[in-house]
């Protein structure tokens, strides 16, 4: 009860003295931020401090415990931080998403060309399939030479391997003309829905 009257007076004699250094204000009992206390330090605030104050209260109401533990001054200070602090958060995500979309880019481009050789292998008779499977080993070369970000690693993993799984799979084709290729095709296509599923996760369309 004592610390509430003090609190109260301390409040009323800042209020009548019309003093400006917010900062300097010593609430520090453990009172509810919407406090008529508080209120009144509060109302003398003007600008961006009013609003900064306003939601800090605003998320207090809403914890667990929302008794004041600081000076209005420090909880400007602490919501200016934890906002600047959000925003710098904001700013470093949507850059690691541009980068994460470029680096899909590259990959994607690289599967487009490397599936519209797999369609002209699909159609080209077996003595004839040596230039084009020699083509898949180039596109191997190149996936592993693109740099990715750590979360597209798998992405890549998987496209190279469905990549590698076909080159062996036309390999023994090419040595054996009445070799089966359904077990390697089906590895081919279960990497590039692991390849499709991460690449959504990692760096979805805009």
């Amino acid at each position: 009860m004592k610390k509430s009257i003090l609190a109260v007076s301390m409040a009323i004699m800042l209020a009548m003295s019309g003093c400006s250094k917010i900062e300097d204000e010593e609430v520090r009992q453990h009172l509810p931020y919407n406090s008529e206390e508080y209120k009144v330090l509060a109302d003398k605030l003007e600008g961006e401090d009013k609003e900064l104050f306003a939601r800090f209260v605003q998320e207090k109401e809403g914890a667990d415990n929302p008794s004041a533990t600081t000076t209005v001054g420090e909880a400007i200070k602490q919501q200016r931080a934890k906002e600047q602090k959000e925003k710098q958060e904001q700013e470093n995500k949507k850059i690691q998403l541009e980068k994460e979309r470029q680096a899909r880019a590259k990959l994607d481009d690289l599967k487009e060309r490397w599936e519209a050789n797999s369609m002209v292998a699909s159609r080209t008779s077996r003595i004839a399939l040596a230039p084009i499977v020699k083509d898949m080993q180039a596109f191997e070369r190149e996936v592993k030479a693109i740099e990715v970000t750590p979360c597209l690693e798998d992405a890549k993993a998987s496209l190279l391997k469905a990549i590698q799984v076909e080159f062996l799979a036309y390999l023994s084709f090419m040595e054996d003309s009445d070799a089966t290729l359904e077990a390697e095709m089906t590895l081919k296509y279960e990497a590039l829905s692991k390849y499709s599923k991460k690449v959504m996760e990692c760096a979805p369309n805009k």
